[in-house]
Order: C-alpha cells, then structure tokens, then sequence
C-alpha cells in the first residue's frame, strides 16, 4: 500500500454548517477500511457524526468543539499493512 495523496490541510466551517472532511487518496488493492480520528481518538458514529460510503466524514452542525486535529487510517485487510494520513485542520467561525 503506498502512503496517501495529501489534499487540504485546514478547512474553515461556519458555526451551524455541516462540515466535510474528504479521505486524502491512497492507492491500495484491495481498497483499505477508513477510520477516522479527531486529536488522537476514534471518532464514532452518531446522530451529528456520520461516515459515507466513500469515506468523507460529515459533521452536521458544526459547533466549537468540533474543531480540531482530524486525520484518517487506512488498514489494507488483506496484508494488515497500515498508514495514517496527515491532519487535516478544522477551525470553526462564528456566524
């Protein structure tokens, strides 16, 4: 598995918007399991934390706390190989 294409490394959201977090792209076969982390924890989901089915982390109503260090794992299932992306910075503005 090679290691991911960067993208953003920060991203500005109004408070109240739904903020979108893409998965920088990496190159693996088969296609790597996703997961994300905020400051160094597993982000689970909720009624305001949702993960597609293309890997984009969608915060709905995004508040101040929500703002933060977010960064992605992907775990190859088939060699067990690993590699986590840089973080992509979210900073939260008032309206």
């Amino acid at each position: 598995m090679e290691g991911f294409v960067e993208t953003e490394r920060s991203q500005v959201v109004s408070q109240g918007d739904a903020a979108l977090i893409h998965p920088p792209q990496i190159h693996s076969f088969p296609r790597p399991g996703i997961t994300w982390f905020r400051d160094g924890r597993k982000i689970p989901p909720s009624n305001r934390i949702a993960i597609t089915l293309e890997n984009t982390l969608v915060i709905l109503s995004a508040v101040a706390p929500d703002a933060g260090r977010y960064y992605a794992q992907a775990v190859n299932d088939k060699n067990g190989e690993n590699k986590t992306s840089h973080p992509v910075v979210l900073n939260i503005e008032s309206k």
